[in-house]
């Protein structure tokens, strides 16, 4: 074999080992990144059940399914209005942020809809019953066309989902 040959024959086997290493190097790099952003959504799955799972949320919402009472809108406004009773206003805040919230999680992609769904199947959708006809009304009378709107989307593709599951929007509550 002559010298230009043993060269050529070196360098392609060191190539070869090098591309070798270097795809080893990569396939570890790649499983460790797949561990890391498996963790990571983990942790965020559990930032998003502790989220959900907020005491003073189910508290205030507690409050506004089943203590609270009104006829109508005037009604409504004489007992839960900022200034007629400042704790109501905390908790109706309290609720309209977590929805909000989850709204925005939702539409930003960092949970879906499916997942919101699991851990909370009639949450929203019984808060919307509720308050819709209040928020349509302060609508109304406020010119705030978006009022609440966030939680109205929450409700609506609450309902498109279990459209697409085949099942039936849960029954009012009864007492």
């Amino acid at each position: 074999m002559d010298t230009q040959t043993v060269i050529v024959l070196t360098a392609a086997a060191s190539s070869a080992v090098v591309v070798t290493c270097a795809y080893m190097l990569f396939i570890r790099y790649m499983g460790l990144r797949r561990e890391e952003l498996e963790t990571a959504k983990a942790r965020h799955h559990l930032g998003l059940v502790r989220f959900m799972t907020d005491e003073k949320f189910s508290r205030a919402i507690t409050d506004i399914l089943w203590r609270w009472q009104w006829t109508d809108y005037d009604d409504y406004w004489r007992k839960y209005s900022p200034r007629s009773d400042p704790d109501a206003n905390v908790t109706r805040r309290l609720a309209r942020d977590y929805y909000v919230g989850l709204a925005s999680l939702v539409r930003s992609g960092a949970a879906s809809i499916e997942q919101v769904y699991e851990m909370n199947p009639s949450g929203v959708t019984r808060y919307w019953e509720k308050m819709g006809p209040i928020a349509r009304e302060f609508r109304e009378r406020n010119g705030y066309p978006d009022y609440l709107e966030p939680v109205e989307y929450l409700a609506k593709e609450m309902e498109k989902m279990r459209e697409r599951r085949g099942l039936s929007a849960p029954k009012q509550l009864q007492g």
